[in-house]
């Protein structure tokens, strides 16, 4: 399979900036079927083309089959070249991998050892079932115990590059087209999360757009805007469908 170019997935500019960082956590976010796993391997992609890094994917399974070109790629897959995430980053540490993708974060054990990875300087990306970039960060919080959640959120906020959350609708003509939602950490942002100020976040991505961050409805409502989407789809897969279908009406836009 060919793996599509970041342009053309329609991937936040701010992406190709973002993941060129020497160390941090890049997480990709949204439904099964979302198309997270693509979005992922075009990130990749780049980085393979663009930059010489050891780059270790870690999956289960493996999705997409990465030739290494300006950058060495090795792939492990869970149950044949590595027993379990963990282990994966481990034997991916011990081989100087300056970029390291996990498929997903399952588990607490898996998030913690990608926290520490993104810390000691290695570049992670991965995958977590979350509807939007706040509700991301909260999940990771949330998965650790309520005693070690003080340490975690300062830990995170010093490790987060950026959240990408992403939904997948039927296209008008055919096909499918991604709507995104684009969090990138910032000093604003670290500090909301060491505070424990979360619910904040969806506030301070809409201020930030000139630093490359968009919500995911307004994402939607430019897909509707230009006629890529119907409104019914836009209206359902919307943070806040009842103020989506209110911006829909109140447009004039017909």
């Amino acid at each position: 399979m060919t793996i599509p170019r970041m342009g053309e997935l329609g991937l936040p500019p701010v992406c190709e900036k973002l993941i060129q960082r020497p160390r941090g956590l890049f997480l990709v976010t949204g439904a099964r079927g979302s198309g997270k796993s693509t979005s992922l391997a075009s990130m990749i992609d780049y980085l393979n083309e663009n930059f010489d890094r050891h780059i270790i994917t870690i999956e289960d399974p493996i999705e997409s089959r990465h030739t290494s070109k300006k950058s060495t790629v090795d792939q492990y897959a869970i149950g044949v070249e590595t027993p379990s995430f963990i282990e994966g980053l481990r034997r991916a540490s011990r081989r100087d991998s300056t970029v390291v993708m996990v498929s997903e974060l399952r588990d607490l054990p898996t998030i913690e050892a990608v926290i520490n990875a993104a810390k000691s300087g290695i570049f992670v990306f991965s995958t977590l079932h979350a509807t939007g970039a706040q509700a991301a960060v909260n999940r990771v919080i949330d998965a650790f115990p309520t005693t070690q959640q003080d340490q975690i959120r300062t830990r995170l906020s010093t490790s987060i590059v950026g959240v990408l959350a992403q939904a997948l609708l039927p296209k008008i003509g055919g096909g499918r087209i991604a709507a995104y939602e684009m969090l990138v950490c910032n000093s604003a942002i670290s500090n909301l999360m060491r505070e424990n100020k979360t619910s904040h976040i969806t506030s301070a991505i809409q201020t930030g757009g000139k630093q490359g961050m968009v919500l995911l409805d307004d994402s939607l409502f430019n897909l509707w805007k230009q006629w890529k989407c119907i409104e019914a789809d836009v209206i359902g897969h919307a943070q806040r469908p009842e103020e989506m279908a209110a911006r829909i009406a109140s447009s004039g836009h017909r």
